[in-house]
């Protein structure tokens, strides 16, 4: 299986990289993204807003960390549908179905290099915000080695809605809806660049059973130095568990049932 994963990441990595004006306009677009909240965030300066005392009034972490957390997202649960696409458009799908290895291990293969270059991506935000904004504390190595953490609970549920998401599009040759209906919800619920408290109580309510909420703000108070309690942290871990094994079991079951069908209809390398 690692050797499946290696190639995987040194092919991906060399058709990413073969394209290099768009390769390296993904990480000049932190620095905007970055340059754009920067200023916004002066807006909030000398504010005293009552929604980001908890944040130490530091509005350019607290949005950063959601952007930065959101292109992460994104990036995984897309990643999938293009790579099947990919195969569609190239004619390899059905090798890649009918090959001795499972389809599961290939799109969790697949999953990999999209997963390092957003862990790196995030890395470049993180250095951004520890560079330009301060706080009582700096950042040490067990706080890296924490936030590196939060961000595995994070991108794990999403692994499972990649594989529905891939489900979908091996099924139908569409563009899935579940990308965006992920960024959507996350957008809404998860305080990306709002705080949720800033939510009417129904909505906030939704907010709270979502795991990217709880981890995202792990993650900024993190930056601006507050402690978290024992309780605290056992419930961001355990809810996002609950989540992936929950997800999880429903895309190996959806992409059983979707390999299955498009066999037997001879549909999958339609593109």
């Amino acid at each position: 299986m690692m050797n499946i994963i290696f190639n995987q990441i040194r092919k991906d990595f060399l058709w990413d990289f073969a394209y290099k004006i768009s390769f390296f306009l993904q990480f000049a677009g932190i620095f905007m993204t970055f340059i754009t909240f920067m200023f916004i965030s002066r807006t909030f300066e000398g504010s005293n807003s009552e929604f980001l005392i908890r944040y130490d009034g530091n509005y350019l972490a607290f949005s950063i960390i959601g952007i930065a957390a959101l292109d992460m997202i994104a990036t995984i649960t897309r990643s999938l549908n293009i790579q099947i696409r990919e195969a569609q458009s190239f004619g390899y799908l059905d090798v890649l179905l009918n090959s001795k290895i499972s389809p599961l291990k290939i799109l969790l293969a697949c999953l990999a290099y999209p997963t390092i270059k957003s862990f790196f991506k995030i890395c470049i935000y993180f250095l951004l915000i520890n560079f330009f904004t301060t706080s009582e504390n700096g950042i040490t190595f067990f706080d890296l080695f924490y936030i590196a953490l939060l961000l595995m609970f994070l991108v794990l549920p999403f692994y499972a809605l990649a594989i529905l998401a891939a489900s979908f599009v091996l099924k139908f040759k569409q563009a899935d809806p579940i990308q965006y209906a992920v960024s959507i919800m996350i957008s809404i619920f998860s305080g990306i660049v709002y705080p949720t408290s800033v939510l009417p109580k129904w909505m906030e309510t939704i907010s709270n059973i979502i795991p990217v909420t709880h981890i995202l703000d792990a993650i900024r108070l993190i930056f601006i130095g507050s402690d978290f309690s024992l309780s605290e942290n056992i419930k961001i871990f355990v809810l996002s568990s609950l989540f992936f094994t929950f997800l999880f079991i429903i895309s190996i079951i959806v992409l059983d049932m979707t390999i299955k069908s498009v066999k037997a209809d001879g549909t999958s390398g339609t593109y």
